[in-house]
C-alpha cells in the first residue's frame, strides 16, 4: 500500500512539471531576458565610446594635417616663438597636451591645455584613457624636420544606456510571452489527454468525459479513444453487475441461514426506492440506495461464521454470555458491531461501486451521533444511509408486529426514535408514502377481489 501511494505520489510530481513546464520556462526566460538586455546596452555603450574615440582622433588628425607644414617652417627658421605659440595654439584646439619633438628625438616644445592636471593626465595615460596622435612636422619641400605629439584625455564614458536597457527588455518580454503561448497552446492538447488517463486511472471509465470541441485537433486518436473508453465502460457495467449478483446472492445466503427467511432486504429496498421517488434522486444515486439496501447486511457473514463455529461446539447463541469466555463474546460481538465496515469494506474491492460503500458504512449512524461505526450526526450521515436507517427500522418493526398492528401503529411506535437514530425529516416523508402506498395496495386488493366476483359470476 506504501509503495503504492508513494509511486503515485511521484507520478504527481513528474506529471506537475511535465505538464507545468512554464513553471521552468518563465524564470529560464526571465534570466535570459536580464541576461541579453544587460550585455548588449553595454555593448552599445562600449560601440558609442569606440565611436567617440574615432571622431576624436579623426579630429586631431585634420588639426595635425593643417598646422604641419607652418610648424615644419618655423623649427626651420628655428623660430622659438613662433614655434611656441603654434604648440600653445594646437593644444588650445584640441584640448590636450602637444609635444614637439626635433627629428633627431630632442624635445623643442611642448604645451598641456587639458581639462585635467598633468598628475591626473598621467594616471589616466597609464589605464589607456586617451587618444595619443602622431604627426610629422613638415618644412621647406616636404621635409620631415620634427614629430607633434598629441595626448587628449578621453571624456567621462557615458552612464548605463536604461532607455535601451529598457526598450530591449520590454521587447524580450514580448518574445518570451509568444514563446511561452506558443509552449501552451502545444502542451494544451497533451495536458486534456494526460487529464482522461488519469480520471480513467483514479475514478473509472464512467467518470471519463471526452468533450469534441476540445479533442477535436487529435482528429482519428479521439474517435479511437472515445471507442475505447466505450468498451471499458461495457465492461466495467458488466463486472459491477456480476458483483452486485454475487453480493445479492450473498445478502440472501446470510437471510436463509441465519434468520430462516427472505424477503427482509428486498422489502428495505422497496421502501427506500418510496423515498427515492419522492426525493427524486438522480439514477445514480438511487440505483447505489437499492444496491445498498439489497446487501446493507452483507457485512455480517464473518458474525455468522462465527456463531457457526461455536454452535458447531455444542455452544447456543442464545447463552453465548454464559456458556463462553469473554474473549469468544467479545469477538462476536466486535465482529456483528462492525458489519457495516466489513460490508462497506466488500463494495470498496470493485471500482463504480464507492457510492454503495459510502451508504453501507452509515446505515447504523444515528441522528444524533450514537450510531456506529463512527458516531456520525446530522447531515454528517450521507443521505443514502439516513433512508435506508428509516426503511430498515420500519421493515424490522413491521416484520415482528402483532397481526392486530397495522402500519400507523408501527410508525406511531417509531415515533420516538424520530430525532435520535432516525432523520426526523424523512421519517415525516416516509410515514406520508407508507400511507400512500398502503392505500393503493388496499385499492388493488379491493379492484381484484371484485374481478374475481365477477369472473365466478361469469362462470355460473
Amino acid at each position: 500500500m506504501n509503495a503504492t501511494s508513494e509511486s503515485s505520489d511521484a507520478r504527481r510530481r513528474r506529471s506537475f512539471f511535465g505538464e507545468r513546464l512554464w513553471v521552468v520556462l518563465v524564470p529560464l526566460l526571465a534570466v535570459s531576458s536580464l541576461v541579453s538586455s544587460t550585455w548588449i546596452a553595454v555593448l552599445v555603450r562600449d560601440e558609442r565610446d569606440a565611436l567617440s574615440r574615432r571622431e576624436l582622433e579623426a579630429s586631431i588628425e585634420k588639426v595635425l594635417a593643417a598646422v604641419s607644414s607652418e610648424v615644419g617652417t618655423a623649427v626651420e627658421a628655428t623660430n622659438r616663438a613662433q614655434t611656441r605659440f603654434l604648440i600653445d595654439s594646437i593644444a588650445a584646439m584640441v584640448q590636450g597636451r602637444v609635444s614637439l619633438y626635433h627629428s633627431k628625438g630632442g624635445l623643442l616644445a611642448q604645451a598641456d591645455q587639458a581639462s585635467r592636471t598633468s598628475d591626473s593626465f598621467e594616471m589616466m595615460s597609464e589605464v589607456a584613457e586617451e587618444v595619443l596622435v602622431w604627426g610629422p612636422a613638415k618644412g621647406v619641400g616636404g621635409t620631415k624636420v620634427g614629430e607633434i605629439r598629441v595626448d587628449v584625455p578621453l571624456p567621462a564614458r557615458a552612464g548605463f544606456p536604461w532607455v535601451i536597457f529598457g526598450t530591449l527588455l520590454a521587447v524580450w518580454a514580448l518574445l518570451s510571452g509568444v514563446v511561452l503561448f506558443a509552449i501552451a497552446r502545444v502542451l494544451a492538447p497533451m495536458q486534456r489527454l494526460r487529464h482522461v488517463f488519469s480520471r480513467l486511472g483514479e475514478a473509472g471509465p464512467d467518470a471519463v468525459v471526452v468533450p469534441g470541441e476540445r479533442f477535436a485537433e487529435f482528429g482519428q486518436v479521439r474517435e479511437e479513444m472515445l471507442d475505447c473508453l466505450d468498451k471499458l465502460k461495457e465492461r466495467q457495467l458488466r463486472a459491477e453487475e456480476s458483483f452486485v449478483e454475487v453480493a445479492v446472492s450473498l445478502a440472501r445466503e446470510y437471510e436463509y441461514h441465519r434468520e430462516g427467511t427472505i424477503g427482509h432486504s428486498q422489502r428495505v429496498r422497496r421502501y427506500s426506492s418510496w423515498m427515492a421517488d419522492r426525493l427524486r434522486l438522480p439514477p445514480g444515486e438511487r440505483d447505489a440506495l437499492e444496491v445498498a439496501a439489497l446487501c446493507h447486511d452483507l457485512g455480517k457473514l464473518p458474525a455468522m461464521q462465527v456463531e457457526a463455529a461455536l454452535d458447531f461446539v455444542g455452544v447456543d447463541a442464545a447463552t453465548l454470555s454464559e456458556r463462553v469466555g469473554a474473549l469468544d463474546a467479545q469477538s462476536f460481538e466486535q465482529v456483528d458491531t462492525m458489519h457495516p465496515v466489513l460490508g462497506a469494506a466488500f463494495f470498496e474491492a470493485m471500482p463504480g461501486l464507492e457510492d454503495v460503500a459510502q451508504i453501507v458504512a452509515a446505515h447504523h449512524e444515528n441522528w444524533d451521533g450514537t450510531g456506529y461505526p463512527n458516531g456520525l450526526s446530522g447531515d454528517a450521515i450521507p443521505l443514502g444511509s439516513r433512508l435506508l436507517r428509516v426503511a430498515d427500522a420500519f421493515e424490522r418493526a413491521y416484520s415482528a408486529a402483532n397481526d392486530d398492528e397495522s402500519a400507523a401503529d408501527v410508525l406511531d411506535e417509531l415515533e420516538a426514535k424520530k430525532g435520535t437514530s432516525l432523520d426526523p425529516f424523512l421519517f415525516e416523508i416516509f410515514r406520508e408514502e407508507v400511507a400512500v402506498h398502503l392505500q393503493e395496495r388496499r385499492r388493488q386488493r379491493v379492484t381484484l377481489q371484485a374481478q374475481r366476483r365477477d369472473a365466478t359470476a361469469a362462470l355460473r
